[in-house]
């Protein structure tokens, strides 16, 4: 797919799994002319957040929050940065669940329509993480606090946690825009699907 740039932006991305197999969820950040030393202090900010918050309580042994990789989406070829922090290993050991079972969490705006939402998909759960089919009470709060405390490290740093909308209508926007995030939700305690999470062949 050809680069689309998306002005004043950042992705910073958390890859959660193991040796072999590991996924990801991707969270964005705006600053008008920020530079790269701001995209690194920022990513290492938002891995203390993550690891600060209940994710690793609820995460399998056997994987882990690994790190936060930032990208520069303000250019085709803009600096890329790992976090160097050591990574958290999950603390629940039940057996764990299909990976492609996630924790949904929509995220809200102000703008209306498709364009103007966006959803996460938290997973690396246990079968300790499920009761009758449905979320513990304890797994969708925690993965909205760890957005809270993200859009924390985020505004600390002087960044807007924002939704890239790269779409208007099926036609592709140029470039993308950016729409501030004003809240972040569990709307169902049934795990929702990511298929391509799940292990291929």
């Amino acid at each position: 797919m050809a680069f689309q740039a998306v002005p004043d932006t950042a992705a910073f991305v958390l890859e959660v799994g193991s040796a072999d197999h590991v996924w990801s969820n991707v969270f964005h950040g705006r600053k008008p002319d920020f530079d790269v030393y701001q995209m690194i202090a920022v990513a290492e900010d938002i891995f203390t957040a993550v690891k600060a918050s209940d994710y690793k309580e609820n995460l399998f042994t056997g994987f882990s929050l690994r790190h936060i990789r930032a990208y520069d989406l303000r250019t085709d070829g803009g600096p890329v940065y790992t976090t160097v922090g050591a990574v958290q290993a999950g603390l629940e050991a039940s057996p764990v669940l299909p990976v492609q079972d996630a924790c949904v969490i929509t995220l809200r705006t102000l703008v209306r329509g498709r364009s103007g939402r966006g959803r996460l998909f938290f997973s690396g759960f246990t079968e300790g993480g499920l009761s009758g089919g449905e979320w513990q009470i304890l797994i969708p709060p925690a993965m909205v606090q760890m957005c809270a405390l993200i859009d924390a490290a985020m505004v600390a740093q002087g960044w807007t946690y924002v939704l890239v909308s790269r779409w208007h209508e099926g036609v592709k926007r140029n470039p993308a825009i950016t729409i501030p995030i004003e809240a972040y939700e569990n709307r169902s305690s049934i795990p929702g699907g990511q298929e391509r999470r799940s292990l291929r062949p």
